[in-house]
């Protein structure tokens, strides 16, 4: 028998369904709505505030709840864009707090990052004096606070933000700010160590490394206080001390670093990682050497490992080999359990490579990876496969889980796609949980009731096509409406390269087959 929900519990279901449709999210709270909710009685005020202030941009809302004589906004300048400044008008006496300490408990999550990564309170800044003032304040600021997002300007609240129940900690950090991001270091270095769930530090901007070595100390400091269980920087290279530290965490489960792969492989093999305990790790690198890959992997103790993934990402550089990407599948064959591993990634970010060709991967080289019958996601992104559709068939029995499956599908020279759109039905057959694809194809294929039977309402919602060709956009469209009803993202590729190397109408069929299923 189900227990009897309290009050609370009902009206919490009741407000988590008030949404908003906005440009970042379909599920924003409704802040207008749940305003009104607050002020109808007062047996639903409480868990109405809690929805509203769970999530701040910045301590700046809080503030503003203090009396109207204390809390000051400077006015818009000539540069309306520029941020404005909150500050105190006079000096803050016990009773002007009330409001404050009244909504503060409610809050879980401050510091809310918006678009591209950017502060939600970019035009508002707290100033000196109110950091001295909360800094004056005994006890705990945020008694509940779970995560936090501390962009550069609010740094100074940092030791304040420590003595919460924080369990969640993301530090975005800008070179205007090294003075302070010293400071603060100094500041904690002090403390016991900080047993955080979470912590992220990225960079808000390009860091010249001069300004990269500056801040290594502090860095360095940061790291000695904290024993976290998930660690992400993908952006600074730690140093080998540090790495060393961190690695050695015992409670360390998901790990993202940036770091020079040769550097990175010496560094396992002579400080020995322990115990298997990493569930996920992720790798970022501005020097390609994808041969020591296999190395990492082993040095790694992956039995637990569910998440890999290597992104490289530099200005220019070469692919991985057809060699080297077997290399690397067999370790993932032989050092990682089928029981666990559900991601496997090897991607590039904004990288040019004009030396070589991306290898090709076909299905000797792919078969190994056929015994991982969790996996859920697959990025080869960067890497063709050439595979014909019983191949593909047994791809897709081989995973019947997978969700993601992304594989360079733009036009290569000289590689003649041997899959027919038939890889679709396989795929859609026996990979029942598919949301994003990338493939390629040629031609069309008649099928059976049965088989479309089978296939039909696979809950795929995007898919590239890149260089595929068809002569029948009719039959496409009628055959992907069927198969994917929940498909609002298709994507084909129009370079004049793909279409040379193609039917000239290619691109214009494509467009047939987006109108015939409305998307």
């Amino acid at each position: 028998m189900h227990r009897c929900l309290h009050l609370d519990e009902i009206l919490g279901l009741i407000f988590d369904h008030i949404t908003i449709s906005t440009y970042e999210t379909k599920n924003a709270l409704d802040g207008p709505t749940l305003l009104a909710f607050l002020k109808t009685c007062r047996s639903i005020s409480v868990p109405a505030a809690a929805r509203l202030w769970r999530s701040l941009p910045s301590f700046a809302p809080l503030l503003l709840t203090m009396p109207e004589n204390l809390v000051e906004i400077e006015e818009h300048g000539e540069q309306p864009f520029t941020p404005r400044t909150v500050t105190f008008r006079r000096d803050t006496l016990p009773g002007d707090w009330d409001r404050f300490d009244f909504y503060a408990p409610f809050v879980r999550e401050i510091g809310v990052i918006g678009k591209n990564g950017r502060s939600m309170a970019k035009y508002l800044v707290l100033d000196e004096k109110i950091f001295r003032e909360l800094k004056m304040r005994n006890g705990i600021l945020l008694s509940n606070l779970e995560t936090t997002v501390i962009f550069s300007n609010d740094l100074p609240l940092t030791p304040l933000l420590l003595d919460s129940p924080v369990q969640r900690i993301q530090f975005i950090l800008h070179p205007a700010f090294i003075p302070t991001i010293i400071q603060i270091a100094d500041e904690c270095s002090c403390r016991a160590t900080i047993r955080l769930k979470s912590l992220h530090i990225n960079g808000s901007t390009s860091w010249a490394p001069i300004m990269k070595s500056l801040i290594a100390p502090a860095i360095s400091t940061l790291l000695s206080i904290v024993d976290v269980e998930e660690f992400v920087c993908n952006w600074y290279p730690l140093s080998g001390e540090t790495m060393e530290r961190l690695i050695r965490m015992p409670r360390l489960r998901k790990l993202g670093i940036f770091q020079k792969i040769p550097s990175l492989a010496q560094l396992l093999a002579t400080s020995p990682i322990g115990e298997p305990r990493l569930q996920e790790v992720t790798i970022w690198t501005d020097f390609s050497s994808p041969s020591h890959l296999p190395q990492i992997l082993a040095n790694l103790k992956p039995s637990r490992l569910e998440t890999f993934c290597h992104i490289y990402a530099s200005a220019s550089g070469r692919l991985s080999t057809e060699s080297e990407i077997q290399g690397i599948i067999s370790a993932v064959q032989k050092y990682c359990s089928p029981k666990h591993l559900t991601q496997f990634s090897l991607e590039t970010e904004d990288v040019q490579f004009d030396v070589a060709p991306a290898a090709t991967i076909d299905i000797k080289i792919l078969r190994p990876m056929f015994s991982f019958s969790k996996l859920r996601r697959l990025d080869l992104i960067d890497h063709p496969l050439d595979l014909n559709d019983d191949e593909v068939k047994e791809l897709a029995q081989s995973w019947p889980m997978l969700e993601v499956l992304e594989v360079k599908a733009s036009f290569v020279e000289n590689l003649e796609p041997k899959t027919t759109i038939r890889c679709l039905l396989w795929l859609a057959i026996y990979c029942r949980n598919l949301s994003s694809l990338s493939f390629v194809f040629n031609g069309t294929d008649t099928f059976s009731d049965e088989e479309l039977s089978m296939a039909s309402g696979n809950p795929l919602s995007s898919l590239s096509v890149g260089c595929s060709t068809i002569s029948e956009p009719e039959k496409v469209s009628a055959f992907l409406t069927l198969v994917f009803p929940e498909l609002s993202l298709l994507h084909w590729d129009d370079t004049p390269d793909a279409v040379l190397a193609g039917n000239p109408n290619r691109s214009e069929m494509w467009r047939q087959v987006e109108d015939g299923i409305q998307l």
